[in-house]
């Protein structure tokens, strides 16, 4: 999962049971890798319908329409069932953190490049420019997880397939020459100077689950030279009757458009994801439009407040706004190298809620104590340390810690590659 978003999300379910009324299927919310677990019936499979006023009448395509099983419920556009592949796009994301990606300004402009702009949708304010892919080919057990090329129509999306970029990303303004070298787990990609390759991830099944953290050292040595996973850039566990899935990539990449020219692409570390799907038997959807919120605009377009998208009721543990999620962290001096146009902006100045008494503007090299090859004076205090991955300490400061939440829905993705622009 190298490019990702992604993503790639923080729920898990562990047993599955079944009733003849009302399709129950019990999915527990149990800790992710924690085995076990009793059916509470905490998870209902969505009807195949999207109830309220804020539902789209003419999103879905046809073959979907008056379908008997989940899927409306979230205007899958494409049919994962039974299928060799099954492909699915985000279509909202909220980040819980870095501080500085969670006020309303720039969360607001986050769901709505999630989106494509469609009055008919009720997205009048979608833009696109950030969504996720994910592919998950049943026959070779891999799966390609990354972005998509910036496409803001959706009828031509629909109509081609969404594609995943493959690029060289560069910006020898912002470029570092040289960056420290840290003593990291064995398979952790040393901090990296521009310019970048960035691809769609491709990830192996793996039959046994993993918790982290407490197999993390030996789940990042399978991706060292000599590891059995040197080939791929993630691996990811999947229970097919559950529609669990839970993944992880030592780096990946977050891409994220300004326009159809202009894009950043964002190195994200140890990423995690984690996916439930609403209904197993049908990997349509994961996530539902909340089309009865009443607290919606007449427009029905939200924002990551008042959201669009969400959680059907029971399909979400305690604390998840959308049933999928990726826990990981951008290292600082990696996007120091990251001006986000829009904003006009390094992402390391833009991420943290604050860099206390550290000068700049738009950059944190702007500050005289600024020395890429020194971690620990010569950058300001991120929140989180790559070499533990866990909470910062005076000693080791050199990233900042990444929570997003994303909802997800059947959509038709190309086979090959596309330049991002």
């Amino acid at each position: 999962m190298r490019n990702i978003m992604s993503a790639l999300l923080l729920l898990v379910t562990a047993c599955e049971g079944r009733v003849t009324e009302s399709r129950l299927v019990a999915l527990v919310y149990d800790e992710a890798g924690v085995p076990g677990g009793s059916a509470d019936g905490g998870h209902v499979v969505p009807p195949a319908e999207c109830t309220g006023r804020c539902c789209p009448k003419n999103c879905a395509v046809p073959a979907r329409d008056g379908a008997t099983y989940s899927g409306p419920e979230c205007y899958a556009q494409r049919d994962n069932t039974g299928q060799k592949h099954w492909q699915l796009r985000q279509t909202m994301s909220v980040s819980e953190s870095p501080a500085g990606v969670r006020g309303a300004t720039v969360a607001g402009v986050l769901i709505w490049r999630s989106e494509f702009q469609s009055v008919g949708c009720n997205t009048p304010m979608g833009t696109s420019g950030f969504i996720q892919l994910l592919d998950y080919d049943r026959e070779t057990q891999t799966s390609r997880v990354g972005f998509a090329k910036y496409e803001r129509n959706p009828a031509k999306a629909l109509a081609s397939g969404l594609c995943f970029v493959e690029d060289t990303y560069d910006d020898p303004t912002y470029r570092l020459p040289e960056l420290y070298d840290p003593a990291w787990p064995k398979g952790l990609p040393k901090p990296m100077p521009l310019p970048w390759r960035v691809t769609p991830s491709t990830t192996k099944r793996v039959e046994k689950d993993f918790r982290l953290p407490g197999d993390r050292e030996a789940v990042l040595a399978r991706f060292a030279a000599d590891g059995d996973l040197a080939e791929f850039e993630g691996l990811f566990f999947l229970d097919e009757a559950r529609g669990y899935l839970h993944g992880f990539s030592p780096l990946t990449y977050v891409l994220n458009y300004d326009d159809a020219t202009h894009y950043n692409a964002i190195p994200i570390r140890e990423a995690e994801l984690t996916m439930q799907t609403n209904d197993p038997e049908h990997p349509n959807c994961v996530g539902s439009l909340l089309g009865d919120n009443p607290a919606l605009p007449a427009s029905c377009d939200g924002t990551a407040s008042n959201r669009a998208w969400g959680c059907y009721p029971g399909s979400c543990g305690p604390g998840a706004i959308a049933p999928a999620s990726v826990k990981g962290y951008f290292l600082l001096e990696e996007v120091e190298q990251v001006k986000n146009g829009t904003l006009g902006q390094t992402l390391c100045h833009l991420f943290p809620e604050s860099l206390g008494d550290w000068s700049g503007k738009v950059a944190c090299r702007e500050d005289p104590r600024w020395n890429p090859m020194d971690p620990v004076n010569g950058i300001p205090k991120g929140d989180w340390c790559a070499a533990t991955n866990d909470v910062a300490t005076e000693t080791c400061h050199d990233a900042f810690r990444s929570v997003s939440y994303s909802t997800f829905q059947a959509f038709p993705i190309q086979e090959g590659t596309c330049p991002a622009k």
